[in-house]
């Protein structure tokens, strides 16, 4: 074996010195209340937990989670609840819950707990929301959401994996329909202004002004140049003031590492077989007249069929995303 040198015993040593300063200052292990036992004993004492957190003794990442845990009963009922009589720990339902929840969601709350409901709104609830407002005196508390009884019942349709927030009235792929429980959905409808015909089929020419600086003509309009808009530089910017899905989903269909660039002025050839298709297939497929880029618009229809009457737009337009042709990445892509 070799003998080891001065300078690499020194090195050692030092090393061992900076661990023996590191685990001096570090907290001992039995500190960090890791042990079964120990999250157990919090289960069923969550009374400590608020004043734990302020002394640091406790972090909101080791709050255990006592939902969907049958032995986790007991942090909030002192003995097994019967139909007369649920032994909660507190008869404050809301106080019960913010004993871990008022640290961890605080500032992330939808609604302020004890805000008063309307008459107008109890009305619109379903009962189970409308009992759970009653029984909290006519104000909002955690309950009129969550149906705590939903993961206790053995009888509850509901799971973990189904309902794991144990919301009143069930699951739904959009978050909204939670809120239109409570909340008439026609009073939060978002102003559609593609929506230019009315079921009567005349044109809601107030929509217009969305878009553009005063209502173009629908008789004599045939083409950009015969409108003005609301903004004047980089017309994409109309529609990113209502669409801000990033990055445009053409990166992905063109299987490209980086999102798709589309927003540019196109070049030679790209702008050659724009205006072959433009003859070929019948189509419009504007650009930007302040810039001469592509922009949102030279992909999409804004306008429904029936609203530009010199121009038949609307015709082609195809899907849900309005694009005004079939294949639409063909008009400048071999592909």
């Amino acid at each position: 074996m070799h003998s080891m040198s001065s300078r690499q015993l020194g090195n050692k040593l030092a090393l061992i010195a900076c661990m023996l300063l590191f685990l001096q200052q570090a907290p001992p292990v039995n500190a960090q209340l890791q042990s079964k036992k120990e999250r157990s004993d919090l289960l069923s004492n969550p009374a400590s937990i608020p004043k734990l957190l302020s002394d640091k003794q406790l972090s909101k990442e080791q709050i255990p989670n006592p939902h969907w845990r049958p032995e986790a009963c007991v942090s909030c009922h002192t003995k097994k609840p019967t139909k007369n009589n649920l032994h909660l720990r507190s008869t404050d339902i809301d106080k019960l819950c913010n004993q871990c929840h008022e640290a961890l969601t605080r500032h992330e709350t939808i609604h302020p707990v004890g805000m008063q409901v309307s008459a107008d709104m109890k009305a619109f609830m379903p009962p189970g929301f409308r009992n759970a407002v009653d029984r909290k005196g006519g104000s909002l508390g955690c309950a009129a959401c969550h149906e705590l009884p939903i993961q206790c019942l053995p009888t509850s349709p509901y799971t973990k994996k189904r309902n794991a927030a144990f919301l009143r009235g069930g699951t739904s792929q959009d978050r909204t329909a939670q809120c239109y429980h409570c909340h008439n959905p026609d009073q939060y409808a978002r102003l559609n202004p593609h929506d230019l015909i009315d079921k009567n089929g005349k044109l809601r020419f107030e929509l217009c002004l969305i878009c553009h600086k005063k209502t173009p003509n629908p008789e004599t309009a045939a083409g950009i140049a015969d409108v003005s808009f609301v903004v004047s530089h980089d017309l994409s910017n109309l529609c990113t003031r209502c669409h801000q899905k990033v990055p445009h989903p053409g990166g992905s269909v063109l299987r490209s590492r980086a999102p798709a660039d589309h927003l540019v002025v196109p070049v030679s050839p790209y702008l050659e077989r724009m205006n072959d298709a433009q003859k070929q297939r019948n189509l419009t497929l504007p650009l930007d007249p302040n810039t001469g880029k592509i922009f949102c618009a030279t992909c999409h229809n804004p306008h429904p069929k029936g609203v530009l009457r010199k121009v038949e737009t609307g015709k082609d337009t195809v899907g849900r995303h309005w694009l005004r042709t079939t294949n639409i990445c063909t008009v400048c892509h071999d592909i």
